[in-house]
């Protein structure tokens, strides 16, 4: 893609991309840009607080190898358009998102992932898209200061999951600010 434009020759066709595909552009592609997309290595979104509004352009992506990063992005509000998506083998995170204020109806096919991690997002208050089965490796809901409810079906699974690494929880609102408080909120 060339600055200034969101035309891409040859996308249409992409199925796979082995390697980083980065939505961090002023000028993001027209929606549904890769209508084929079925897999990434690597998906970030956002970084830099470059203004990510339209993820419509993946509708057939359902596979991340590795991980799915949101990130340093103070406009983005929605996941819409990310639904197909049903393994991501490393980490999902969402990061710095300064006016992310939920996280819902997203991600719904995911069944599993290597760590979910909710770092630092200052207006974040609802993570009801994992009120849900979904295995988790690693667990770390850090740093949301307005996020009281964090005891959700997939956290709460985590949480009581006698399996190492124990999840790392604070910084959050009371009700979400220590391990030990999710853990007696889940039990």
């Amino acid at each position: 893609m060339t600055s200034g434009t969101n035309q891409l020759t040859g996308a249409a066709q992409l199925t796979r991309i082995d390697g980083h595909l980065l939505l961090g552009s002023p000028n993001l592609p027209a929606p549904n840009a890769f209508p084929v997309l079925g897999v990434v290595h690597d998906l970030l979104i956002g970084l830099d607080n470059v203004p990510t509004i339209n993820l419509n352009i993946l509708p057939a992506l359902d596979t991340v190898v590795n991980n799915l990063q949101v990130g340093a992005n103070s406009t983005l509000t929605s996941f819409a358009g990310l639904n197909a998506i049903e393994y991501i083998g490393g980490w999902l995170l969402f990061d710095d998102c300064e006016d992310l204020v939920t996280i819902t109806n997203a991600f719904q096919s995911v069944d599993t992932c290597g760590k979910l991690w909710i770092d630092q997002n200052d207006a974040l208050t609802d993570i009801s898209a994992f009120d849900r089965s979904m295995g988790i490796g690693n667990l770390q809901v850090t740093n949301n200061p307005l996020l009281s409810y964090c005891h959700v079906q997939a956290i709460c699974e985590r949480v009581v999951a006698p399996i190492p690494p124990n999840p790392a929880i604070y910084g959050n609102a009371t009700g979400c600010d220590t391990e030990f408080e999710v853990y007696d909120l889940c039990t």
